[in-house]
């Protein structure tokens, strides 16, 4: 029992706000109209649907009986459910209660081929819902008659004459249900302050028709592939809006329908967008029409309706089209872009007398795609119409690209504006870089600095109804820094026969590409700048420019001498004095010269140039004989000149010893016999006084020592300069 009354509690509240939705009257301002928040109803279960239960038709007359559970109150409502029903006259029918009941997750079906019967009929009833059913083959899925408060939801009905039909009825609703493959999805005749709610409707000829309604809401249904979307007949204060309409030959069809409003409704993929016949005082707002294939708005026959803030474009027929019509209001709607025209505004029989305005008089019109200047704009027709404030219907400005120094900050600025800005988003290279809401000024963005190349900047400006309109420019970032030494290369000297290495070095911005030596010939450079010469280079000096480059070419140049010099004596290895006796042979000087850049060598005698000749290997062994001369002390001198002029010397003392001779004279006893020593061959002159043969030898030795040590000295002190 306590559920029960929570139930019908709920279900008080619930019908109650309904109710005090729908009595409230249709209003239309001039502001934008804001999307209603859809009805939470709850979808379906599948794994609440229980196992079907077969059995004939229900029939339900003057009241429930007690075999049915539920109280038939609010808290505890009727309830029938979980059954399979075949049937070609009707499933279930409930007539004249006010019973509180729920039919739900039933699967009703014609019981042959032949779509007739209904799958459920209501009539004379209050309070009744019908949620989650699955109606198929019958000629009208739901037929509700002369009822009251009565919800159907979360239903799916295919393949008949007609999905559901309210007639005469009021405070009710339909809401979440799938039709499809019908005459008609949903057939409202009669019915007051009721609400056709978020309905999926396709393969149908007509899709909702509203007959002869009054405070009616028809919102957020979608309906496709149909032959006429909303039919809207001789009713007052129809609520549509927010629907979505598409590949439909009309999307809204207004006959003898007055004081309504047709809001926020999405047609496209049709033959007629919105078609007005016959119709007053009518409001059409907010609404996007696009892709149809005849008209976008056509207006016949009809009065003092407002056409406001309509997004019109992209229609391969004409945007407006009004004929014998007057006292029309259009403006602050967005028409572009239709192939057979924007607009026109034709004279009829009728309104002669009578005009229509295309702007509001008070300095708003419509925004155009035709034009891009604020000046006035004369409509297509014989009526003489005029748009006095028109504006573009969105620019970008289309600036004209540039070119940048890399790696500098700059500023772009588009001159746009539109009537209905939304938002704007900035690419760099098809990437987004900067996005923000935008109020229809002129828009900059600032760029800190690009790299070297060619870059794509895409403005993309949105108005409301995401129509959007692009502007892309291209901005060329050029280097025209050179790059900058980090050591300037200096002029280097260099020994002759070492190699040369050096270390060049420069930065950039956007780095060294590569490094440049224009004498290739004596000379390599790799791309870390490591400067070597290619083979050993010869005495002289090599004047070079080095280059180091960016990767666009910039290049900073220097020019230095790589100079080869000799410093170096050349070498001389000699062989020592020689003391040879007169007369003996295979005496010979030898010298082992060297010198990187040999040159010139000379020999003197005692100071008497006897060899002169040019000395070409660096490593050469130099013989001089030195036999046949005479008795003696001679000096010989080697002098060595390289390429360089460096020089170096060396002696050599040859001392030459003359020839000894010994004499033996026989003498009788009485006599003595002498030996004497010549270096000559002259003989010794006798003494004029008797010197004692002892005497004699000492002094000759004495003096022997004497020459010896002279001759040594000398040498010693001659041997080098």
């Amino acid at each position: 029992m306590e559920r029960s009354r929570e139930f019908n509690l709920r279900l008080v509240f619930t019908y109650s706000l309904i109710f005090a939705i729908l009595i409230l009257p249709v209003h239309v301002d001039n502001t934008i109209l804001q999307p209603r928040a859809p009805l939470q109803i709850p979808a379906t279960d599948e794994s609440a649907i229980m196992a079907y239960t077969p059995r004939g038709p229900i029939l339900i007359d003057d009241g429930f009986d007690d075999d049915w559970p539920g109280e038939g109150t609010k808290a505890n409502p009727f309830i029938i459910e979980g059954f399979h029903i075949k049937s070609n006259r009707y499933c279930i029918k409930i007539v004249g209660t006010s019973d509180y009941f729920i039919i739900r997750d039933c699967l009703l079906e014609n019981s042959d081929d032949v779509i007739d019967g209904n799958g459920i009929v209501m009539e004379r009833v209050k309070n009744g819902a019908i949620e989650r059913c699955r109606i198929n083959g019958m000629s009208t899925g739901i037929n509700v008659l002369k009822s009251e408060q009565v919800s159907i939801l979360s239903c799916q009905i295919t393949k008949g004459k007609g999905g559901i039909r309210l007639e005469k009825t009021h405070t009710s609703e339909v809401g979440r249900c799938n039709l499809s493959d019908f005459d008609y999805g949903i057939y409202a005749a009669k019915v007051s302050y009721s609400r056709l709610i978020a309905n999926s409707i396709e393969i149908t000829t007509y899709g909702i028709i509203v007959d002869g309604c009054v405070e009616t809401s028809i919102i957020e249904n979608k309906i496709q592939d149909a032959d006429q979307g909303l039919s809207l007949y001789s009713s007052e204060m129809l609520n549509a809006s927010s629907n979505v309409i598409n590949d439909v030959r009309t999307g809204a069809f207004m006959k003898s329908t007055r004081n309504s409003s047709v809001c926020r409704n999405d047609i496209r993929d049709g033959g007629y967008g919105i078609f007005l016949e016959s119709s007053d005082s009518n409001e059409v707002a907010s609404n996007h029409l696009t892709d149809t294939r005849s008209t976008a708005v056509y207006v016949i026959y009809s009065w003092n309706n407002n056409f406001t803030r309509n997004e019109i474009a992209d229609n391969a027929g004409v945007g407006v089209y009004l004929y014998d019509s007057a006292d029309c209001v259009l403006y602050a709607n967005y028409i572009g872009y239709n192939l057979m025209g924007n607009a026109f505004d034709y004279l009829g029989p009728a309104t002669k007398s009578h005009s229509n305005s295309w702007d509001d008089s008070h300095g708003v019109g419509n925004a155009w795609s035709e034009i891009w200047a604020f000046t006035s704009l004369s409509i297509a027709g014989d009526r003489g119409s005029i748009d006095h404030y028109p504006v573009p219907i969105l620019t970008t400005g289309n600036p004209s690209g540039f070119t940048v120094e890399a790696g500098s900050s700059f500023s772009i600025r588009w001159n746009a504006s539109a009537v209905r800005p939304h938002y704007y988003s900035i690419e760099q290279d098809d990437i987004a870089i900067e996005e923000n809401l935008w109020d229809g000024k002129p828009i900059d963005v600032d760029i800190t600095s690009l790299d070297p190349g060619v870059y794509k900047f895409t403005l993309i400006v949105n108005s409301t109804y995401g129509r959007d309109t692009r502007s892309t420019i291209e901005v060329a970032s050029i280097d025209t820094t050179p790059p900058e030494w980090i050591e300037p290369p200096v002029s280097r000297v260099i020994e002759h026969g070492t190699r040369l290495m050096m270390m060049i070095e420069a930065s950039d911005l956007y780095g060294i590409s590569k490094y440049w030596v224009n004498d290739t010939a004596h000379f390599n450079i790799d791309a870390n700048g490591n400067l070597e010469d290619s083979d050993l280079l010869l005495l002289g000096t090599y004047q070079i420019e080095i280059r180091a480059y960016d990767s666009s070419l910039n290049f900073i140049s220097e020019e230095i001498a790589i100079t080869v010099q000799d410093t170096l004596a050349p070498g001389i290895v000699g062989p020592g004095d020689i003391t040879y006796t007169e007369g003996e042979t295979g005496n010979t000087i030898s010298w082992i010269i060297s010198d990187g850049n040999p040159s010139v060598y000379q020999v003197y005698r005692d100071g008497e140039l006897i060899e002169e000749d040019i000395w070409t290997e660096l490593v050469h062994a130099l013989d001089l004989s030195v036999d046949d001369l005479s008795p003696g002390i001679h000096v010989y001198r080697l002098d060595l000149y390289d390429q360089a002029g460096n020089s170096a010397s060396d002696e050599v003392i040859v001392i030459v010893n003359a020839k000894t001779t010994e004499t033996t004279t026989d003498t009788t006893p009485t006599q003595t016999t002498e030996t004497t020593s010549t270096s000559s061959p002259t003989s010794t002159p006798t003494p004029t006084e008797p010197i004692p043969a002892n005497g004699t030898m000492l002094v000759t030795g004495i003096a022997g020592v004497a020459i010896l040590g002279i001759g040594f000295v000398i040498l010693i002190l001659r041997r080098r300069k």
